[in-house]
């Protein structure tokens, strides 16, 4: 018991204190990017520049493996694990963590990419999720999220961080972002259950660059907010949003207002344009591609360089 006690402090200090991992579900120019653990992710970039992502093809659900040039080129890749039907793809220390989804179960699971074995290190259901070299976090799914618990990278060792309804969990340079149950932007650091550092962010937000782009109440606006002023709040636009990413000097937003089309706005000059007229339902950034959800197509790949 003792041990168990020492490693659960050891693990829960360490995931406190660490840096953005080199690889990340949804990641951006470099390794200080939040990553929005709620956002739908359909692949993983590792430090040798490959791609894993789970996909439906010849009416069955895989896993696949791809080069990022391919992945960026839109080619096939190969079939790793047949016949699971998995979301949430990570990486982290060699080894593959997904979410298998069979009918109305959400198991977490690990395949280790040098033997091909599989292993589910939870069976109870579980949600958003964020892998480092040394652990992961993640949440219990329900209709609102109870807590935030720390799990060994081998399953054998867990501990609770956080316990309270919460949404939006993000995780930003080492710091676990959250919306508490008052509907206040908080940042989980140690030694506290949760530090409110805005009133004003109230649901859907990223960090990017230390900055927090979030949308104001019932979705009314797209706002940004610098991480060390509060003060220094910024309308970017008035359109309705609560889909939207950061590349570059642009955000990309899903427009409530215009049948959920993409549209581009620069952040300096807030010269606005329309995108693509498609109506979409997720978005998403990987690298230097947008991923989009749309009804007819499924997933939707535009490159912004």
């Amino acid at each position: 018991m003792c041990l168990f006690v020492i490693l659960a402090f050891a693990i829960k200090s360490v995931v406190l204190e660490m840096s953005a991992p080199a690889t990340m579900t949804v990641s951006s120019r470099d390794q200080e990017v939040g990553m929005n653990m709620t956002s739908f992710s359909i692949a993983v970039r590792t430090e040798d520049d490959i791609v894993y992502y789970s996909d439906f093809i010849n009416s069955q659900w895989g896993i696949y493996k791809v080069s990022l040039e391919g992945f960026y080129a839109g080619e096939k890749g190969e079939c790793i694990l047949y016949n699971t039907e998995a979301d949430n793809l990570a990486y982290a220390n060699g080894q593959l963590f997904y979410r298998n989804t069979p009918g109305s179960r959400t198991y977490l699971c690990r395949m280790d990419l040098n033997t091909g074995k599989t292993e589910t290190i939870k069976k109870n259901p579980t949600s958003h999720y964020y892998a480092s070299d040394t652990c992961l976090l993640f949440s219990m799914d329900s209709a609102i999220s109870t807590s935030f618990s720390l799990l060994s990278l081998d399953g054998k060792y867990e501990t609770s961080l956080y316990d309270g309804a919460f949404s939006e969990p993000t995780v930003y340079k080492g710091t676990i972002y959250f919306i508490n149950e008052l509907g206040h932007l908080c940042a989980l650091r140690s030694g506290t259950n949760g530090e409110v550092i805005s009133s004003i962010v109230h649901n859907k937000f990223i960090i990017c660059d230390d900055v927090i782009y979030f949308v104001g109440v019932n979705g009314a606006g797209i706002y940004s907010l610098p991480l060390d002023d509060q003060n220094e709040q910024k309308k970017i636009t008035d359109d309705t949003s609560y889909g939207f990413v950061v590349y570059e000097d642009n955000l990309y937003y899903l427009n409530s207002n215009d049948n959920d089309s993409l549209y581009k706005i620069n952040i300096n000059t807030g010269e606005k344009e329309l995108f693509d007229r498609r109506s979409f339902t997720a978005i998403n950034l990987i690298g230097k591609c947008l991923y989009l959800c749309e009804g007819e197509s499924g997933h939707v790949r535009i490159v912004l360089d």
